[in-house]
């Protein structure tokens, strides 16, 4: 937590509010129906942040070939408060076999 409590000090303020307007402002609707490798959406229920209903669960009916996760009572920062839970989906994903465009199963 130490760290991130650094990098965010370090940031240029005007940048950083820049960023955060710029992400509230832009539509990525085609960019992400467009995507076109599967997807592993993981949004936590008690976001305050970035809530799950305009994001999380927007997502997961724009992207396609997604697995939705919906974590309980996770805040924005569930890497920190849900650790375990977030590794072991990751890991598991990570191993998920998938089709690639000429149809051989391969891992990613």
């Amino acid at each position: 937590m130490h760290y991130y409590a650094m990098v965010a000090n370090s940031a240029d303020p005007i940048a950083t509010q820049e960023t955060a307007k710029a992400w509230g402002m832009t539509n990525f609707e085609q960019d992400a129906r467009n995507i076109s490798v599967p997807t592993l959406i993981i949004h936590g229920k008690e976001d305050q942040i970035v809530p799950i209903k305009t994001a999380g669960d927007r997502a997961a009916k724009i992207v396609p070939h997604n697995e939705y996760k919906k974590y309980d009572d996770a805040p924005h920062g569930l890497f920190i408060t849900h650790t375990e839970q977030l590794n072991a989906d990751l890991k598991r994903w990570v191993r998920v076999p998938v089709t690639s465009p000429v149809g051989e199963a391969q891992h990613i």
